[in-house]
């Protein structure tokens, strides 16, 4: 227990409990780059993670600026941060580490390096209409695109779809179907087309399709 004393001799007879803990070491994170749209899932692996509500990640930038979110437990070696809306002084690499009371982030030494991605943007969808039961490719051209295979994604209207690479300002996405049954007039309805770059989080640009 901690105690209080005001003359360094009589101590208050009521108290609190403080408690001592390993302090936690982190390996490697899964993945290690992200979209500062945010969204994203990051496993920390490591050692001597608690199942507190006071789990907390940290995302500090090269410059000092520090962005905190709650982390989940998962075991005493695997923590998920989400990844929150990161403004852009944090592109580039990013210092991510974690506490289990939301206090002790440790030194830099004990933090881990990710990288933060400029999020994608959608200017132009060719063609910018297509029927309801999809299967036409779309040729998508806007920026930020990255050749990431089973990540890289297209969003059609919250129907995700996967992406083909092209260039940075290219990529092509087979269109989804769309059940329009739902809807009382089925003639038409339009949807906006996002990409993501690591499969979780899209950009806020996008275009109508």
């Amino acid at each position: 227990p901690v105690s209080v004393t005001n003359n360094g001799y009589h101590f208050a007879e009521t108290s609190v409990s403080f408690a001592y803990h390993a302090k936690p070491k982190l390996l490697f994170a899964t993945p290690t780059f992200f979209s500062t749209v945010g969204g994203s899932k990051v496993i920390i692996s490591g050692t001597s993670f608690m199942d507190k509500p006071t789990l907390g990640c940290q995302f500090k930038s090269v410059d000092g600026n520090v962005v905190v979110t709650t982390a989940s437990f998962i075991s005493t070696t695997m923590v998920q941060c989400i990844v929150p809306q990161l403004p852009s002084s944090f592109l580039g690499d990013v210092s991510l580490s974690m506490a289990n009371n939301g206090q002790d982030y440790g030194s830099m030494s004990d933090a881990l390096t990710v990288t933060a991605e400029l999020a994608p943007s959608v200017n132009l969808v060719v063609p910018a209409s297509g029927v309801t039961s999809g299967g036409m490719i779309a040729q998508v051209y806007g920026a930020n695109f990255v050749d990431r295979p089973g990540l890289l994604s297209c969003s059609f209207g919250g129907k995700v779809a996967p992406g083909t690479f092209i260039s940075s300002t290219h990529i092509e996405c087979e269109v989804p179907p769309l059940d329009l049954s739902k809807k009382s007039d089925a003639s038409t309805t339009q949807v906006r087309v996002r990409v993501s770059t690591d499969g979780v989080g899209f950009g806020d640009t996008g275009r109508p399709f």
